[in-house]
């Protein structure tokens, strides 16, 4: 199989008798040259001087713009010099630094609107201090065409009435490659594995390249469209810069089978050091299975029409089966719930009894009308390498524990799907010098499973809390 990490291995699968459309729809959007340099690369820096700092200001535009992303060649910001940038169409602003700045890979967040002031802070005493921009992500007008749609391919909705409203759960964020991502219990941001290197050509045998297409920020709070289609973007306190050095994925290509598409990655803190799962909550996962017939949902930034076009919406509807390939180690879920072009990457949701839990990772259409059998489809967690990729997203064979308990109770085993309720057994079972995650919550010691003496057997370990609060004994 072609599990990626900066590696290629193509292996064939089988064809699907269906057509079924892997369900991306990239923002319309180029690459412009611009070029801009402020500050002074070598020698004593001058400009407008106040009293503690040198400024210097530029506005970056593009007549007609609807968004802009600025991409900085070069710099030098040394210690405690910064930029700030601001959109001139909505005032919403972003300051980077020298630590910053890589992690949004040396670009600003997304700004609305054709232009964006940029201004370059010089602390007293720094020299040799400045920025440089060769060019920039510009967006274009109109809507994003799913690959359905661009290849006069089937409906993706489960019959006549597109059932998709909007939705609020922020634990979905877009990604400007055309998908959705989502935030997991722990610290992981999921999605499908055509949404981080998809068929570079459009045609031909329909593989992807190896290469990694994934780019931007996870961003929340999705303004709506504007009437024509035309996306807007999150302020830039609502975006999360992905880290691309830190992506795992899975792609075959286009056609080649189905239950082999899925991606893991991270992602960094936005410009005022907040964490998306600690602001925005995330999924729980679980490898066990719907019944047929139970209430599914899936919730993402599908293309629509006029304002309602990639903002979130969410649809249920019901769950089908589950169903193995071919190879056996490819296995996917079917489920009849209304989806679209930009759904790629969406969480695949069980409507259990509080809380939802997660079942996989949607990735194709296949719907049909009038219904009949035909589902939408997904990768299912039963795929081990997916698990083991989010196992080990913090490092090799870690113990994973969380406090609520896995649906059907399939038992405990402190893998990252099937958790342990209580700490005491991840702290037995951890290697030495391994590490025992924890979900946020409360962990009572009058529950049991909470009563332990960290490295009484003489193993070091190290307790990790990645997405909230964690109180143990209390």
């Amino acid at each position: 199989m072609n599990i990626q990490k900066r590696v290629l291995l193509i292996v064939a699968g089988f064809l699907c008798s269906a057509p079924l459309w892997g369900q991306f729809a990239p923002a319309p959007q180029h690459e412009e040259a611009y070029s801009v340099i402020l500050g002074q690369p070598s020698g004593k820096t001058k400009g407008r001087q106040s009293i503690k700092q040198v400024s210097f200001e530029e506005t970056i535009s593009v007549e007609g713009a609807p968004w802009l992303r600025l991409q900085f060649s070069d710099y030098n910001l040394g210690v405690h010099s910064y930029i700030v940038m601001t959109s001139v169409e909505d005032g919403a602003q972003q300051r980077l630094d020298g630590r910053t700045l890589p992690q949004w890979s040396n670009a600003s967040a997304f700004f609305n609107g054709d232009s964006v002031v940029l201004e370059l802070h010089v602390e007293q005493g720094e020299t040799g201090i400045y920025v440089s921009i060769e060019k920039l992500n510009v967006g274009e007008r109109g809507a994003a065409k799913s690959a359905a749609e661009a290849d006069g391919g089937i409906e993706t909705q489960c019959g006549s009435v597109d059932n998709r409203v909007a939705s609020n759960d922020n634990r979905a964020g877009r990604i400007i490659n055309g998908c959705t991502a989502w935030l997991v219990s722990n610290g992981a941001v999921l999605t499908a594995g055509h949404c981080v290197d998809w068929d570079p050509d459009g045609g031909g045998p329909l593989l992807p390249d190896g290469v990694l297409d994934l780019w931007g920020s996870f961003s929340v709070n999705v303004p709506a469209s504007d009437p024509d289609g035309t996306i807007n973007q999150s302020a830039p306190e609502d975006q999360f810069p992905i880290d691309t050095s830190n992506v795992t994925w899975r792609f075959d290509g286009s056609g080649q089978g189905l239950g082999k598409d899925w991606a893991v990655f991270g992602i960094f803190p936005n410009a005022n050091g907040e964490r998306a799962h600690l602001r925005e909550g995330f999924y729980r996962m679980t490898r066990q299975n719907p019944a047929a017939s139970d209430s599914m949902r899936i919730t993402g930034y599908g293309v629509d029409t006029g304002v309602d076009n990639k903002t979130l919406q969410t649809s249920i509807g019901p769950y089908l089966n589950e169903t193995t390939g071919n190879v056996p180690a490819d296995i996917y879920h079917r489920y009849q719930v209304d989806t679209e072009g930009g759904n790629s990457g969406s969480p695949i949701i069980w409507r259990t009894p509080s809380p939802d839990f997660t079942v996989g990772i949607h990735t194709n259409g296949g719907c049909s009308n009038p219904v009949g059998s035909t589902g939408n489809a997904g990768t299912s967690f039963e795929v081990d390498a997916l698990e083991i990729a989010i196992r080990d997203f913090h490092g090799f064979g870690p113990e994973y524990v969380d406090a609520v308990p896995q649906p059907n109770n399939p038992g405990e085993s402190g893998a990252v799907l099937r958790p342990y309720v209580g700490v005491a057994n991840a702290v037995s079972d951890v290697p030495n010098n391994g590490r025992v995650i924890i979900v946020e919550g409360s962990y009572p010691k009058a529950a049991g499973g909470n009563t332990f003496t960290a490295g009484e057997d003489g193993k070091a370990m190290t307790f990790l809390a990645p997405v909230g609060t964690v109180v143990i004994g209390n």
